[in-house]
């Protein structure tokens, strides 16, 4: 102790104060002198060298700090490094030494960087060389000391060696950027671990993403758990986080900038928590491939993954494996960065993922894009994806299904898209609550599969609603489309056009409260202007279950145009379609013209206050035996400013063909439309061959402006079949008009004699007939019929081109006639 007495002049160390002490003689006495102030120095006497000397102090605690520029690992010369903090010189040199030296359950801690930060790396020239890998034993916390954590100021170069850092169970590397220097030349993983639980928490990574070295980022395999937290993997050639694992590992808070892969997954569990970004992947934002016979499981919250240059989610396991997917809440957007064939999410193969709240817009593709699986979509938004718009469906869209099944549930938008809302090539949809909208080719494009939509709205497309489009191809998969209260609205072409060839037959059907209107408003030319529903193939079924309500309204040409399918429709409310241009009112209610002949059976319902006709028949072949194809029957036609029910050539500029027609009328109520109720013209394409039975036609022709036969005209030579049963009554003009030299017989088909089922023409106005005929006596028979008068008058009853005989009159029912107002 300084001042206490002593011989000699040797040194010693003082147990009180940590200084050193030397013996020198005064006044012809020794006494401990302090001549060392060790403590001032923040170092301790020791004589671990020999002789008493300010060396460091005792690492007391267990953790060590590490300093490559001021630290050293000499730690039997020099001050003799034990790994405290102060003073810099007795910190140790390097992680790699510390790391071997660190018991379980402390510490090594990087500490001293200035300005310009710190580097640990390995070099022949440096003082403080690290060896790769740096291992961290078990239950040890490689950090930094600062406070928060500052990556920026300390970095490890891996320099060599396919590791960078392995982590033991329940180790821990924090604080640090990691990044793969030029002396690697193997594929590398700059922190890697195999088993137990590792965490990885803010730590930067890059490195060689110009090279043609594989850096991955944190890597767990074998069984490892990793825990990762504010990870920032930049510019990485590999994966930020390749996990190949069989345990559980999970990311949050991370963000991924640039790196060939952000998340990539081969087995195990990965679980994505929020507040995780990935960026500008070269490849896939996120991949998950196990290998055959593996498992993985990912989760993901509230995930964004942007602007990847392949998809932004990728679930693809090879054949044999499988993959049990969820995404809540996550975004993909910008994915597919000039790669046409890249979509927000990618699934395909043996997955089962549930989407619910995801939002996918902007990438190239299609927002979510399935090959196979089952995958359940539970709302989200799928909207503004794909490539420049193209006028085939199935290309791409919000959602693009070539395999798998697909049910999609709540709320759930695909619009905007450049191309499709949805397009089906395959597989099966399920949608309930979808909205298709502002799509620039169709909201739902289907070319094969199977699709089945509850409350379906696609509105506002500028091409169609529902486009169902079938190629010639034999092998493929039959389509059936079901649509249960749909509502297609506002679409540029037809709300729902069904095209398919005849070695295909789609199966389609609308049923619950069906709402088409105002689809095919172009204006100014009447070739681009569209019906409503449009049927070119397939067996279609348009309301007919109880409680179906159909309503057909506003549409620009045609409300329901029958091209070439099997049609079962029944009470549909087919309303004020067609366009006035020009001040001329064109298009109806509904067309029927099939190439082929195809069994169209409607039933009940009203066509009415269409601008143009009612019904248009310009086309309908017989069926293979021979029996009239098209069979309108009980429907209520009426208030059309043209025919209430035209068969004849297709107006000029309608666009619609020509050719024979083989049709029905039965129990049909034809009335206030303001030309002839009834217009039979033999089509220029082939014979034309009607029954008319049981139909009341009354009050048409407007006054007989527009044409003097308000009920019913034959214009040339039809064959005309049954006609029976029909009342023509209280229309302008004549009841009915044969046109010239047609040969027709008009009779009741009652064997002779009068019943329910003879015609009644009645209520004919001044100068009017029941039947006119235009042609040579003799032509026209008309037995079997009751007249207004009876006696029926010639001249006045029926003209006198009526064949006299055989001649049965039927007493007028009622009678005497009632005349409408």
């Amino acid at each position: 102790m300084a001042g206490s007495g002593c011989t000699g002049n040797g040194t010693a160390c003082d147990t009180a104060t940590g200084n050193i002490l030397t013996c020198q003689a005064a006044g012809g006495c020794s006494t401990w002198v302090q001549t060392s102030d060790c403590v001032a120095q923040q170092l301790v006497c020791s004589t671990a060298a020999g002789a008493p000397a300010c060396l460091c102090a005792p690492n007391s605690t267990g953790d060590l700090y590490v300093d490559s520029v001021n630290g050293s690992d000499a730690v039997t010369a020099g001050l003799r490094p034990t790994g405290v903090a102060d003073p810099a010189g007795c910190r140790f040199g390097t992680l790699t030494y510390a790391l071997s030296q660190v018991t379980t359950g402390h510490q090594v801690i990087a500490t001293g960087a200035g300005g310009s930060g710190m580097t640990f790396t390995s070099g022949s020239s440096l003082t403080n060389s690290e060896t790769f890998p740096l291992n961290v034993p078990a239950d040890v916390a490689l950090t930094t000391s600062d406070a928060p954590l500052n990556p920026a100021r300390y970095t490890i170069v891996v320099n060599s060696g396919g590791l960078g850092v392995t982590l033991a169970d329940g180790a821990e590397l924090s604080g640090f950027t990691v990044a793969a220097g030029a002396g690697v030349t193997t594929p590398v993983a700059l922190a890697t671990c195999t088993a137990g639980s590792v965490l990885v928490d803010t730590v930067a990574m890059t490195g060689m993403m110009s090279g043609a070295i594989t850096v991955h980022g944190v890597q767990a395999s074998g069984t490892c758990a990793a825990t990762v937290l504010s990870f920032t993997p930049t510019g990485l050639s590999g994966s930020g986080v390749r996990h190949v694992s069989t345990g559980a590992s999970t990311i949050t808070g991370s963000t991924f900038v640039s790196n060939t892969r952000g998340i990539h997954q081969t087995a195990g569990t990965v679980t994505v928590a929020s507040g995780t970004t990935i960026t500008a992947s070269t490849g896939r934002g996120v991949l998950v491939d196990p290998g055959n016979g593996t498992a993985a499981t990912f989760f993901a919250t509230g995930l964004t993954v942007q602007t990847s240059s392949a998809a932004g989610i990728g679930l693809i396991p090879v054949t044999g494996a499988t993959v049990t997917a969820t995404l809540d809440n996550c975004t993909l957007t910008g994915n597919g960065r000039g790669n046409p064939i890249a979509s927000g999410v990618e699934i395909s193969g043996a997955v089962t993922a549930t989407l619910t709240g995801v939002t996918a817009t902007g990438n190239s593709r299609a927002g979510l894009q399935v090959g196979g699986g089952t995958v359940t979509v539970v709302g989200g938004a799928f909207d503004a994806n794909g490539p420049p718009s193209s006028s085939v469906p199935g290309v791409s869209g919000g959602m693009e299904v070539i395999g798998g099944t697909v049910t999609i549930t709540g709320p759930t938008t695909a619009g905007g898209n450049n191309q499709n809302g949805v397009a089906q090539a395959g597989g099966t949809i399920t949608a309930a609550d979808l909205t298709t909208g502002r799509n620039q080719v169709a909201g739902v494009a289907i070319v094969g599969g199977s699709f089945s939509g509850d409350r379906l709205v696609s509105s506002n497309n500028r091409g169609r609603g529902v486009h169902v489009l079938l190629g010639n191809s034999p092998g493929m998969a039959l389509t059936n489309v079901r649509l249960t209260d749909p509502t297609l609205s506002l679409n540029t072409l037809q709300g729902m056009d069904v095209q398919a060839p005849s070695i295909l037959s789609p199966v389609v059907g609308l049923h619950g409260i069906v709402s088409v209107t105002d689809n095919g408003l172009v204006t100014g030319s009447l070739g681009t202007a569209a019906s409503g529903l449009r049927f070119a193939g397939g067996t279609v079924t348009l309301g007919g279950n109880v409680g179906d309500k159909v309503d057909v309204a506003g549409n620009g040409l045609f409300g329901i145009h029958l091209a070439g399918a099997q049609v079962t429709m029944t009470a549909a409310a087919v309303h004020e379609n067609g366009m006035v241009i020009a001040g001329f009112p064109i298009g109806g209610g509904l067309a029927v013209t099939p190439e082929t002949g195809v069994a169209m059976n409607v039933s009940g319902g009203e066509i009415s206050r269409n601008n143009g006709y009612g019904v248009v028949v310009s086309r309908a072949p017989a069926l293979a035996g021979g029996q009239n194809s098209l069979l309108l029957t009980g429907a209520d036609i009426h208030d059309n400013p043209l025919n209430g029910v035209r068969v004849a050539p297709p107006p000029a500029g309608y666009g619609l063909p020509n050719g024979p027609v083989a049709a029905s009328f039965n129990s049909l109520s034809i009335h206030h439309n303001d030309a002839t109720g009834v217009y039979l013209e033999n089509t220029n394409g082939g014979g034309t061959a009607v029954a008319l039975t049981t139909n009341d036609i009354f009050k048409n022709g407007t006054t007989g402006v527009i044409t003097p036969v308000g009920g019913l005209e034959i214009h040339n030579q039809i064959s005309l079949g049954t006609f029976a049963g029909n009342k023509l009554h209280d229309n302008a003009g004549h009841q009915m008009r044969v046109q010239q030299n047609v040969t027709v017989d008009l009779s009741s088909p009652t064997g002779g004699t009068c019943g329910a089922r003879n015609n009644e023409f009645y209520c004919y106005g001044p100068g009017a007939m029941g039947l006119q005929v235009m042609g040579a006596p003799g032509l026209v028979t008309a037995g079997n019929n009751g007249w207004h008068n009876d006696p029926a008058q010639s001249g006045t009853d029926y003209s006198v081109g009526v064949l006299p005989s055989p001649w049965t009159e039927c007493t007028p029912s009622p009678s005497p006639r009632v005349c409408m107002p």
